[in-house]
């Protein structure tokens, strides 16, 4: 028994093969399955009152960005993490909520984070002060 191609079973075959060649490409392209990160651009100020929403909204990290990690000992806003150097968050994707007891650290640390983390970046312009004082 024998088989007989025609050119219309080749042509076939053929788009068969173009068909999973091309769709394996698309399957392992790198653009499909790894998006590309985009990175804030914009820092947020916020009063305490804003803040309580933003903290029932998202996942947010806080972080006391005082330079001194007694201050943090000392007093911080619940679940705080201490941390003083902006560069240890670069790989961090959720939002940010910064604060410290200057006002211009706080700023500074920011403009650090602005370009390198995802996720949003807001700030608590008052510190902990403002926090107690509004809470």
């Amino acid at each position: 028994m024998t088989v007989e191609i025609t050119g219309k079973g080749i042509l076939i075959i053929v788009l068969i093969f173009v068909s999973i060649f091309f769709g394996l490409s698309l399957l392992y392209s790198s653009d499909i399955f790894v998006p590309e990160k985009v990175y804030t651009s914009e820092i947020e100020p916020l009063t305490p009152i804003e803040v309580k929403e933003y903290l029932r909204e998202s996942n947010v990290l806080i972080v006391d960005c005082n330079t001194c990690k007694c201050t943090y000992n000392d007093n911080h806003i619940l679940d705080a993490v201490w941390i003083s150097n902006a560069t240890l968050l670069f790989s961090v994707e959720s939002d940010l909520l910064v604060y410290s007891d200057s006002p211009s650290q706080t700023l500074s640390f920011c403009n650090q984070l602005k370009g390198n983390v995802t996720g949003r970046i807001c700030y608590l312009p008052g510190g902990y002060e403002e926090w107690i004082g509004q809470k």
